[in-house]
């Protein structure tokens, strides 16, 4: 009679374990599971669940609650409803940042250039919208003249490997303006030499309409992450009296 207790006590000490573990492999197989998600795919990103977000110019700032930590990205134009689980590569943070849009202060914000969503391959988030690749119009802009001593647009796309690295005058009427991307305000002008824009950064304030005359070194190839490539940019530029 002992031989047969011991041998079901034996029996039950391994049949318990392997039924538990079969019946957790069974309560997974059962979960939804997408092994192509990008959301999924969590390494090195934040992921947590969307409590708010915010349209503010060209951003989308977001909101978001992994379950230990809230944490602020910024990212191009997107949809995302409350509660959508999302994640995002935490590359960019902007430390004590403040938004002159929503005239708020954020102790963190990651500006990201993509939101993944738990689709497949899916993110959100478009092209950088402020891509500084040089851009054609149907015509130059009329009345723009070279400011003394300084370069046409025209003249700086065809000599911008003689001129890098070197300081620019140039003057021109603002096409486009977008303030406070990575802590400057960011600048495109035409002028009347070409049917191209060049972009400028600088830490001043200007409008659209604005025919301003600028001095900035001029660089090539700057690359700032997250689809932020410039061919041609004048960068940090200084707005001169006239």
């Amino acid at each position: 009679m002992n031989t047969y207790l011991n041998f079901f006590r034996i029996t039950l000490l391994f049949v318990l374990p392997v039924t538990a573990i079969l019946s957790q492999a069974a309560a997974a197989g059962n979960q939804p599971h997408n092994p192509g998600s990008t959301l999924n795919n969590t390494k090195g990103k934040i992921y947590g669940k969307v409590i708010e977000t915010i349209k503010a110019g060209n951003y989308t700032y977001i909101h978001v609650d992994t379950g230990k930590n809230k944490y602020w990205a910024a990212s191009p134009p997107t949809t995302l409803k409350k509660g959508a689980m999302i994640s995002f590569v935490p590359n960019m943070p902007m430390r004590n940042f403040t938004s002159k849009t929503l005239k708020r202060k954020f102790d963190v914000v990651y500006f990201v250039g993509k939101i993944y969503t738990d689709t497949i391959g899916n993110h959100q988030g478009k092209a950088n919208p402020h891509q500084i690749n040089a851009k054609k119009s149907m015509t130059p802009v009329a009345g723009i003249k070279k400011a003394n001593n300084g370069n046409t647009i025209q003249e700086v796309f065809a000599m911008k490997q003689k001129l890098a690295g070197k300081d620019v005058f140039i003057r021109g009427l603002v096409v486009k303006y977008t303030p406070q991307v990575m802590g400057k305000n960011w600048v495109h002008i035409r002028d009347s030499s070409s049917t191209k824009d060049l972009t400028i950064n600088t830490t001043s304030t200007v409008k659209k309409g604005d025919v301003i005359l600028v001095k900035g070194k001029l660089q090539l190839n700057r690359n700032f992450g997250f689809g932020y490539v410039y061919d041609v940019l004048l960068e940090d530029a200084s707005i001169l009296p006239e």
